[in-house]
């Protein structure tokens, strides 16, 4: 293992004991859309979440460049109705929400290509909130990025705890756990993606 993924290795497998399912949230807000940006979720599953569900704040222009920072597909913006039908408050302001300002620096130093530091600031924001299974969505795909396909799958594994309903972070899981060589997961998984979405590509690679 690499010794810079070693904290966060610690730190996931002290949260397994705190994996309890967690309600769901009305309205989708702008740390949660940034975490699902971070963690790679689809242009197609993002527009659905927010078909659902809505969004319960109003990106502003510098919100919009920190989701391309954070690699967001780029029709997203086309997607998403965001100035037609969002409503509430500007995204918070730095230093006002010390979660989401550990994901806009990891969603910073994605676009530098710096997963390290990347996962250095979710770990930091998921000692303050961890029963937050966005973050370790997020932190799953910058692990992937990293090639730390073991700790990818375990990060992975903890969302899918926190949110079993969310098929994003189970396509996830099958994901590292195939690259970390665990094909009894990785099909485990994609089977439970293909049961309830049967035409979903991505549970088909």
């Amino acid at each position: 293992m690499s010794k810079r993924w070693m904290l966060i290795s610690a730190l996931l497998v002290s949260m397994a004991a705190n994996g309890r399912p967690l309600p769901p949230q009305d309205g989708i807000s702008a740390r949660q859309l940034l975490a699902w940006v971070i963690g790679g979720m689809s242009a197609d599953n993002l527009a659905g979440e927010v078909e659902s569900r809505g969004i319960a704040f109003h990106p502003d222009p510098n919100y919009l460049d920190l989701l391309k920072s954070a690699g967001a597909p780029k029709d997203l913006l086309s997607l998403l109705p965001f100035e037609k039908e969002s409503a509430g408050a500007a995204p918070p302001a730095a230093g006002a929400d010390p979660i989401y300002d550990q994901e806009v620096a990891a969603a910073t130093a994605i676009h530098s290509k710096n997963y390290e530091a990347a996962g250095k600031s979710l770990a930091a924001a998921l000692q303050s909130d961890p029963k937050n299974a966005d973050l370790f969505f997020a932190l799953g795909n910058v692990l992937i990025k990293d090639e730390a396909f073991d700790q990818a799958a375990q990060a992975f594994h903890q969302a899918t705890l926190l949110a079993p309903d969310s098929l994003p972070f189970h396509l996830g899981l099958a994901y590292a756990c195939y690259r970390a060589g665990d094909a009894d997961c990785a099909q485990s998984e994609a089977n439970l993606v293909l049961k309830q979405h049967p035409n979903d590509a991505e549970a088909h690679k």
